[in-house]
């Protein structure tokens, strides 16, 4: 189970590395998809591609983040049935 956590700890870490690297990053494709308008609309907003690339890297490291949260409240369970102190 510790893996577990190790493992999702690792992917939340490169998410959030990807998400700082688009944010920061001046590239000349990442410029392109600022201008590069989708049909959709948020908040009637015309939606480009820069952001719905933000927004699902966002809501992936949402999930991991919950997935990680929830894998150590399953582990501090478990150690608090079987009477086992963690800490």
């Amino acid at each position: 189970m510790l893996s577990i956590i190790n493992l999702m700890a690792i992917i939340l870490g490169f998410i959030i590395a990807t998400i700082t690297i688009l944010l920061t990053s001046g590239d000349s494709n990442l410029k392109l998809t600022k201008e590069y308008f989708l049909d959709k609309k948020i908040f009637g907003k015309n939606l480009t591609l820069f952001r719905k690339l933000l927004i699902l890297f966002f809501y992936i490291a949402f999930i991991a983040m919950v997935e990680l949260i929830a894998s150590i409240f399953t582990i501090y369970f478990e150690c608090y049935n079987k009477n086992i102190l963690l800490f």
